[in-house]
């Protein structure tokens, strides 16, 4: 997927910690382009969030895949609101901000790439 493309788009961003997969985030909103980058605007006008080229590029996949990426059902419930009318979630290893919404083992199993992209196994 080309950053490009996603200008303008709606999109989730999910915030993952490899250390603990109690502290997964998610935060909706407008992708942006910007220059040499790739940028989320959060739905309720914080600040805007740096995403990796790569996050975004390599690693983000279409939303109907999210369900079938999910490690508990009540933390589904929860977030899914909030993946309605995406085009893409992009997985990040960047911090979340204040503003994102926690999703305790929203995702069941993570890999890192060789190229620092994430690998999300589907456990549905």
């Amino acid at each position: 997927m080309n950053a490009l493309d996603l200008d303008g788009q709606r999109i989730l961003v999910i915030f993952l910690n490899t250390d603990n997969s109690q502290e997964t985030y998610v935060l909706a909103g407008q992708g942006r382009a910007t220059l040499g980058g790739f940028a989320l605007q959060p739905d309720a006008g914080e600040a805007s969030v740096a995403l990796p080229l790569i996050d975004v590029e390599k690693s983000s996949f279409d939303p109907t895949m999210l369900a079938r990426l999910i490690g508990r059902e009540e933390t589904w419930n929860a977030v899914s609101g909030l993946a309605r009318g995406v085009s893409r979630c992009i997985p990040t290893l960047v911090p979340a901000p204040a503003a994102a919404v926690h999703a305790p083992d929203l995702i069941a199993t993570l890999m890192g790439g060789p190229k620092g992209e994430l690998f999300l196994m589907q456990v549905r």
